[in-house]
């Protein structure tokens, strides 16, 4: 987080926009609309940082800002390798290099031009991690003891940093297919590789990077409900005020172009994804 010091002080400022309509038809039917929207950020208003050091923290700076080194792509070819390395001086990062690593991208140096090494000078702001414009949506209508309820929750702007487990999990097979691989043809790891060869010891492929980088925006049908209550002119013959039979749905499905698990969840891949349940019930009220 932001440093604590005295001199470092931090500024909270958020919205929120609510808009409910209900409306009732001469047939019967009644709906009710719901829709809320908000949004908040931080900001650095100052920061105590007297040697200068280069940091990712200093007035002006957003909570939630993600820095790192710029990736284009993996080395494909020995070739593009050696040619790199002629140019690019990366033992900042690690000492040994091979096909399937990361190419990171020579940004800036000292000056703010390229300077021919990749180093703490060319990281830079790759994205915000904090959920933005979050918003809700619910819709409940009824018709003749028929009861119909939609709530969609989503974000609509968050960027999240892939690391750990999730990517770096060599016992999975999904990823095992997506990774480059040395004991694959040079066609195939081509076709296939999505992911960097598997480095053990080395920070290689594991620096946050734009690589890991995804958009986890997302919109999800939090619940759906619908129900049916007997007519009153049933239940009360039997001392019953009211009856309704009803079932449910939750995350029944989620759009989003987030890679992995769950946009929702923990970018280390330590989390459960939000589970789709069905329950099935029924609710009774007894009279006087």
């Amino acid at each position: 987080g932001v440093p604590k010091e005295n001199n470092s002080t931090l500024r909270t400022r958020g919205w929120e926009i609510s808009l409910n309509w209900k409306h009732a038809l001469e047939n019967g039917l009644s709906y009710n609309l719901g829709i809320s929207l908000y949004d908040y950020k931080s900001v650095v208003t100052k920061y105590f940082n007297p040697t200068g050091t280069l940091s990712t923290w200093y007035e002006g700076a957003e909570v939630g800002d993600i820095w790192g080194y710029t990736v284009n792509d993996l080395f494909r070819s020995q070739e593009d390798l050696d040619s790199y390395l002629s140019k690019v001086d990366m033992t900042h990062i690690a000492a040994n290099w091979n096909t399937g690593d990361l190419k990171y991208e020579d940004i800036s140096g000292p000056n703010g031009t390229p300077d021919g090494k990749i180093d703490s000078y060319d990281r830079t702001y790759l994205g915000w991690s904090a959920p933005r414009y979050m918003f809700g949506v619910d819709f409940n209508c009824e018709w003749k003891g028929v009861d119909l309820r939609l709530f969609f929750q989503g974000v609509g702007k968050r960027d999240e940093f892939i690391y750990g487990g999730i990517i770096f999990n060599p016992q999975s097979q999904f990823l095992k297919d997506d990774r480059w691989n040395p004991s694959r043809t040079v066609e195939e790891n081509l076709a296939n590789a999505k992911l960097p060869r598997m480095v053990n010891g080395q920070q290689n492929n594991y620096e946050m990077s734009s690589f890991y980088v995804k958009n986890a925006a997302y919109l999800r049908l939090k619940n759906l409900q619908i129900g049916y209550t007997l007519p009153k002119n049933i239940t009360r013959k039997v001392s019953l005020e009211k009856v309704r039979c009803y079932a449910s749905a939750s995350n029944l499905f989620t759009i989003t172009s987030f890679p992995y698990i769950d946009p929702e969840g923990s970018s280390s891949g330590a989390y459960y994804p939000q589970l789709m349940s069905f329950a099935f019930g029924i609710d009774i009220t007894i009279g006087k």
